[in-house]
């Protein structure tokens, strides 16, 4: 699903092991605007779903310090409201837009009183804005038709 890494593009990878009834935040700042692509999260054998990941970006708003979830959850009463796993790994397509020095971020949450378990979330930035990547070059084309 990923892309391989140009110029225009970045992947970080996001990983840790969670100890028992414990919460870790990882994060990383955008060092440009960007548009987060994609997502990966992955779960390794054993959590048995007591493992609960939000990847997020938080911006700078008029009301301060603002966080988004990058992963559109069911709009359901009884809709889990992260993502969880064993030996699973989950793509997701995302299109948020980002602001240099917004951060790029992941909440893992574990439940189970007694293991601690690893998790990796890689999340593809394209700084060339994403979606707006074909019309940048639509617009390349008919500047060499015109010059």
């Amino acid at each position: 699903m990923f892309s391989d890494n140009t110029d225009d593009r970045d992947s970080y990878r996001l990983s840790t092991r969670v100890a028992a009834n414990d919460t870790e935040t990882l994060t990383v700042t955008a060092p440009d605007p960007a548009t987060v692509e994609h997502l990966r999260v992955r779960f390794y054998q054993g959590p048995r779903l007591d493992v609960e990941v939000r990847p997020f970006v938080e911006v700078d708003g008029a009301a301060g310090v603002e966080r988004y979830d990058l992963v559109n959850y069911a709009d359901e009463p009884e809709a889990k409201e992260y993502v969880d796993g064993d030996d699973d790994e989950w793509p997701f397509s995302v299109s948020k837009p980002i602001d240099e020095n917004d951060v790029i971020g992941v909440e893992i949450q574990n439940t189970n009183p007694e293991h601690s378990y690893d998790v990796t979330v890689d999340v593809e930035v394209d700084f060339e804005g994403g979606l707006s990547r074909p019309f940048a070059g639509v617009v390349d084309r008919i500047r060499g038709v015109l010059t």
